[in-house]
């Protein structure tokens, strides 16, 4: 202490230091050790602060503490946070969470072999009537902050998810999410989710879209190349050749560009089909197949028709249950041809298994009889297993004989449609070659000398044979 005039004491303050964090977010406060020692530290320290241009209020508990530690350990307070701004809380931005990888690019891997799949993508973007496509989590707003000095620190706005849903997409404002308004695939152009009831290609099938998998109508733009396939709940329209691959209709498949297949791929069509032209492929159909210009050494079997009437069928096996149309058939000895109307396969697949079943329950209930038979002989010295063993016995031969029963009024029901498919024809209505073997129901006739048309085929169910006639159509 120094002694003034007046005799009065004045302290000598010792060195100490507040200064701003870079962060420019506290105060710092560090001292000499004779500051530490003064009595009036804290008012000293507080008149400084008031004096500062800094908002908050002091942290003088922290001060306190530090003078405590110089005083136990002789370490002088330093760099102590003494005024804290306020920070910034930061934003969470918006999720989106899809259920699957509906646009993951690659393609599959063979688990086996181990071996890249080329035609098959590894997306997963077929999805059915009301899934669950992805959920949204909404951002969530950040809080500005304040540093020491009074100066905001401005937080941005939350990235939300900017995801629209198309025509065929639906909001589920309960889960907070997107859901498939329709079977089909998931498509994403832009910000617009939508899902594609028609999936339309506009280069064909190949190495860029690999296998195709649609929930819905398929239209394809351009060629479906060989060895990949096509596989549609709806109509598959192809403007382009159809080469050597699967295609699978769940309803009518449209291909006027042609069909140019092989033995080792196969078409279905659950509706009808209408082509240009068939070459050397195999086709099953449930409705009618319209051909304009020729079907060649193809095996076609379908429960509708095949009309053909301006063009020529020549070899192969075209099986029609309602009947063939054709302008010219067969092209020589050395061209196999057979023409088959009248028959469903599906029909006799039916009647054969039926049969099959008839037989086998009707041999399980003769073999049942036979235990029946020898415990009713001594009925009154069965014990209680046994009782109930030959009343399970009686049940399961009721059973069995209610079985038959409906299997062979089935039958009758599969024969008579069998009978009525009987009447279908096969007309040719210009040139009919040797070489062509006809057969409708169990009946066929080989032709051996060319036929000018109109000719028609039909079964005389008195005579139980095919009869040729030129009577014109009806």
């Amino acid at each position: 202490m120094v002694q003034t005039k007046d005799k009065k004491t004045n302290v000598v303050e010792a060195e100490f230091t507040l200064t701003i964090s870079d962060d420019k977010m506290q105060v710092l406060f560090s001292c000499e050790p004779e500051f530490a020692e003064n009595d009036r530290a804290l008012e000293i320290l507080t008149a400084r602060l008031e004096g500062m241009k800094t908002i908050g209020q002091p942290d003088l508990e922290a001060v306190k503490a530090g003078l405590r530690e110089y005083s136990s350990s002789g370490q002088t307070p330093t760099n102590i946070p003494i005024i804290t701004g306020r920070p910034a809380v930061p934003p969470v931005n918006g999720i989106l969470d899809w259920t699957d990888d509906f646009f993951i690019a690659g393609y599959r891997i063979d688990p086996e072999n181990k071996r890249i799949n080329f035609q098959e993508k590894s997306e997963e973007s077929m999805v059915e009537k009301r899934q669950l496509l992805a959920k949204v989590t909404p951002g969530i707003p950040g809080r500005n902050g304040l540093n020491v000095l009074g100066k905001a620190i401005k937080v941005p706005l939350p990235r939300e998810i900017n995801l629209k849903s198309g025509p065929n997409v639906i909001w589920d404002e309960e889960v907070g999410g997107f859901r498939a308004g329709c079977s089909g695939r998931v498509r994403l152009t832009g910000k617009v989710l939508d899902v594609d009831h028609i999936l339309r290609l506009n280069d064909g099938v190949g190495a860029d879209t690999g296998n195709i998998h649609h929930n819905g109508k398929v239209i394809i733009s351009g060629d479906i190349e060989v060895n990949f396939s096509v596989e549609a709940t709806g109509d598959i329209d192809a403007s382009g050749v159809v080469y050597a691959s699967n295609l699978k209709a769940g309803g009518n498949l449209t291909a006027p560009g042609g069909i140019n297949g092989d033995d080792t791929h196969k078409i279905t069509v659950a509706g009808d089909l209408l082509a240009k032209y068939i070459m050397n492929a195999g086709i099953d159909s449930k409705g009618n197949i319209l051909v304009n210009s020729e079907i060649v050494q193809s095996k076609i079997n379908t429960i509708g028709e095949v009309n053909c009437h301006e063009g020529r069928i020549f070899g192969g096996i075209i099986s029609a249950t309602k009947g063939i149309t054709v302008g010219e058939a067969g092209a020589g000895q050395d061209t196999p041809t057979l023409l088959v109307a009248g028959v469903n396969r599906d029909l006799q697949v039916k009647l054969k298994s039926n049969s099959k079943e008839i037989k086998r329950v009707k041999g399980m209930i003769k073999k049942l009889d036979e235990v029946q038979r020898h415990l009713t002989r001594n009925i009154q010295t069965l014990d209680h297993g046994q009782r109930e063993k030959l009343t399970e016995i009686q049940f399961k031969m009721m059973e069995g004989e209610e079985e038959v029963t409906r299997l062979e009024a089935d039958n009758k029901v599969v024969y008579a449609r069998i009978i009525e498919n009987s009447s279908a024809k096969i007309r040719i209505l210009k040139l009919l070659h040797p070489g062509v073997t006809l057969r409708i129901s169990d009946q066929q006739y080989v032709v051996e000398h060319a036929l000018v048309g109109p000719i028609v085929a039909s079964l005389d169910r008195a005579k139980h044979e095919i009869v040729l006639s030129s009577q014109p159509d009806e």
